[in-house]
């Protein structure tokens, strides 16, 4: 049966390692790869894997074999395109690393071939698993980020404002905020006070810079240096905001955007874990007849059906 592997949208940390497990435990298998996720599967960049290949960057972030977000496979003839190429190429079988978007993609490729989803994304938000590959990693570099800048802050009596990625999901900017214990978090349509993140104070629909500004100035009032978490696409950071920000409030602040940083670095040990029980659930169920997603529920690897 010919396999082949593929990663879409995103990059997470864990991809190079699921996929190492997987190709050393399916090695008696044909196992393909196709290089730059659904836009290498329109242009046929589909080739023979090499074990080699993943076993020299499994303990790498990003993905070996690329990816990429594709706007032109939501297009029809395109989607035609890739599912000639698979035809071409005798697959039988793709698995699939990737988000929400690539769930969605990966739907109308399981019309024609079976299909392994595997959930892998930063963001944590793909809404059948507890679950996605790359969260811990990314959460872990937020944290040890912010934690070197907190002494720095403090000597200065600066407010530091860190934005972190999350797009949609607040999950990345609450799991950040909780574990550097934040004064402030700021998400998708809620402001929040440390100790009790789930407890709203404003909604961010309402938040304009004056009133954000307001809520510093009260934090200020207890702590000479506090640490705000700020999920992705709340405010336009930059400099022409950090000075407007900082005449409000009367006092110095450093904002830091610490964007791809997240997605890099070496996947913690929660990471690999996860991984490689990801992978084992592929392997053991890749001879099913059905497409399936894995997932995690209560601690516990489960496969439900597309």
């Amino acid at each position: 049966m010919n396999i082949l592997f593929m990663a879409s949208g995103g990059d997470s940390q864990g991809m190079n390692f699921c996929f190492w497990q997987m190709a050393k435990k399916l090695f008696k298998q044909n196992i393909f790869i196709c290089e730059s996720g659904l836009e290498g599967l329109i242009d046929n960049k589909i080739k023979k894997l090499d074990l080699k290949y993943f076993s020299l960057h499994k303990y790498e972030s990003g993905v070996c074999i690329k990816t990429s977000r594709s706007k032109r496979f939501l297009l029809q003839k395109y989607q035609k395109q890739a599912i000639n190429n698979l035809e071409k190429n005798d697959i039988k079988k793709i698995v699939m690393l990737g988000g929400n978007g690539s769930f969605l993609a990966s739907k109308e490729l399981a019309k024609h071939v079976e299909l392994c989803f595997v959930p892998a994304t930063i963001d944590n938000d793909f809404e059948l698993t507890n679950y996605c590959l790359g969260h811990d990693t990314a959460v872990t570099n937020a944290v040890e980020y912010i934690l070197q800048c907190k002494n720095t802050l403090a000597c200065m009596s600066r407010t530091g404002i860190f934005e972190v990625m999350g797009r949609n999901s607040p999950q990345l900017a609450k799991n950040v905020a909780q574990k550097v214990d934040a004064d402030l978090l700021v998400y998708q349509n809620f402001v929040s006070v440390k100790c009790n993140y789930n407890k709203n104070i404003l909604e961010t629909q309402n938040l304009t810079i004056q009133s954000f500004a307001n809520i510093l100035k009260q934090i200020k009032t207890k702590q000479s240096s506090p640490i705000i978490v700020m999920q992705e696409n709340i405010f336009v950071t930059g400099k022409p905001f950090e000075h407007e920000l900082e005449k409000l409030i009367n006092s110095d602040i450093t904002i830091s955007v610490i964007g791809v940083i997240q997605r890099g670095g070496v996947p913690t040990k929660t990471e690999l874990l996860f991984a490689k029980k990801f992978a084992n659930a592929v392997v053991k169920n890749i001879n099913n007849s059905k497409s399936f997603v894995v997932i995690e529920d209560n601690k516990k690897i489960k496969i439900i059906n597309y």
